[in-house]
């Protein structure tokens, strides 16, 4: 019975991690100049932005030099519809969830994210200044990226839970193919408070199993 209990709570706390994924900005369900937000939570991650907009862009013939293509992320420090601007550099942060409820937080290995940026503003340097961090809050590391197309982008570590990414030119930036590895949910609290009843129980039942073997050692003897 202890060992069915504990197997029990261990499956309740497993979540198998899910395949890689790229995004490119085709998917089904966006449309040119779309604002995006939580459309692509079904493949695990939602986008917010603030300074500016997050919009669909294209369809884009790239130089030689870029792996931009078709469709694609567009962000505009000058909101695009409104043609306005909001005086602040424009923030996209990127959040990894659980594809099944955008509500659970989810992470990735950093090694296993990249993705293609285009920015043709080269005032001020950087361009795009990309930061990393876990579930907890915990800043992971920093990219600057200072060239106007920057294919492949890669260079982070560790859990990788959110992406922000802060533009200070006047004129936004193009992310496409943004791609990333297995994706590794993380448990809700109710789950560990039912693990630790879970524990208790399972441990108040050992106490019992042996408390019980000690008597019947007793009336044997």
């Amino acid at each position: 019975m202890y060992l069915v209990i504990v197997a029990c709570l261990g499956a309740i706390l497993w979540i198998p991690p899910l395949p890689a994924t790229v995004i490119t900005f085709e998917e089904a369900g966006l449309h040119l100049l779309d604002p995006l937000s939580t459309q692509l939570a079904s493949l695990g991650v939602i986008f917010n932005i603030s300074g500016g907009a997050a919009l669909i862009g294209g369809p884009f013939v790239p130089p030689a030099s870029s792996a931009v293509s078709g469709r694609y992320l567009m962000i505009n420090t000058c909101h695009y519809l409104a043609q306005t601007c909001s005086g602040t550099p424009a923030v996209l942060t990127v959040y990894f969830v659980a594809p099944w409820d955008s509500t659970l937080p989810a992470y990735v290995d950093g090694s296993t994210i990249s993705f293609d940026l285009w920015d043709t503003n080269d005032t001020p340097l950087p361009r795009v200044i990309v930061h990393a961090y876990d579930v907890a809050g915990g800043h992971l590391g920093t990219l600057n990226l200072l060239s106007e197309f920057v294919n492949n982008v890669t260079g982070f570590t560790g859990p990788v839970h959110r992406l922000v990414f802060v533009d200070h030119g006047a004129d936004g930036h193009v992310v496409d193919n943004f791609r990333f590895g297995a994706l590794t949910a993380v448990p809700e609290p109710a789950s560990f408070l039912l693990v630790g009843a879970g524990l208790v129980l399972a441990g108040s039942y050992r106490r019992r199993a042996a408390s019980s073997n000690n008597r019947a050692r007793k009336l044997g003897s």
